[in-house]
């Protein structure tokens, strides 16, 4: 259903099954929150999530996930990947007004339509650490939004946006951009 679900504990659903539905899910605890996926499949996503949760520590993300909808991490509030552990949001609205920690090899990731934007720590992201559904095509305007990515495969893309600050390196592989072209912002 439409229903909102307030968390003020840790969310573990590895062993389980979530219908999310048009729910949203909303992390508001006042001490550090886990949070704990099987995976990225349609029985464990989120639909909506918000994370609300103030404490220095903030609600830590411990394995892939995957929303179908939107992402809003408020502003007072903190959002820890752990290490290989990225986040896929595949719906209209990213806000990450708060603070995201990046830990080693993760990253968090806006495809929604044509748009494919990517936001990482200093540590940067190879292609080859990414699940095949979290990699643009040759449909998808890609803009790197922080960090860095290592293409270490062959990719396509429509167009690719480098913003200030982030990084794009080749390793391996072509990387075919279409008419879109690529515009280096920093």
């Amino acid at each position: 259903g439409d229903s909102t679900v307030t968390l003020k504990g840790d969310w573990d659903s590895r062993d389980g099954f979530l219908k999310s539905g048009g729910s949203t899910f909303v992390f508001n605890g006042a001490s550090a929150q886990a949070i704990l996926t099987g995976g990225v499949t349609d029985n464990h996503d989120f639909y909506n999530l918000t994370i609300s949760n103030a404490s220095v520590t903030g609600v830590v993300v411990g394995t892939d996930i995957k929303i179908a909808n939107n992402l809003v991490l408020n502003s007072d509030s903190k959002l820890l990947l752990n290490p290989l552990s990225d986040i896929l949001v595949t719906g209209p609205t990213m806000d990450l007004s708060g603070i995201v920690e990046y830990q080693q090899r993760n990253c968090i990731i806006h495809h929604y339509g044509t748009a494919y934007d990517l936001h990482n720590g200093g540590g940067g992201v190879r292609f080859t650490w990414l699940r095949a559904s979290f990699i643009f095509d040759s449909s998808d305007d890609v803009t790197i939004k922080t960090g860095a990515i290592f293409q270490d495969q062959a990719a396509q893309c429509e167009s690719l946006t480098i913003d200030a600050g982030a990084y794009y390196t080749m390793l391996s592989g072509n990387l075919d951009v279409g008419a879109g072209g690529i515009a280096i912002d920093g």
